[in-house]
């Protein structure tokens, strides 16, 4: 199964589907082309959403 251009290994269709969400999966590719690292889970009516891991607090760009 592909999502944004990504193909899911066996194992994380297997963690979805078992547990309901997969760990960090890396390389997806949004609408403009920009990669972007999230885990997936389902939302309430079944549909595969993306879960976003919380961005650390940092000092930011100067």
């Amino acid at each position: 199964r592909n999502v944004s251009e990504k193909q899911l290994s066996d194992q994380q269709i297997t963690d979805l589907l078992t547990k309901g969400k997969t760990g960090i999966v890396k390389g997806f590719k949004s609408k403009a082309g920009k990669t972007f690292d999230a885990a997936l889970k389902f939302d309430e009516n079944y549909r595969v959403t993306f879960d976003f891991p919380e961005k650390k607090a940092g000092k930011g760009k100067k």
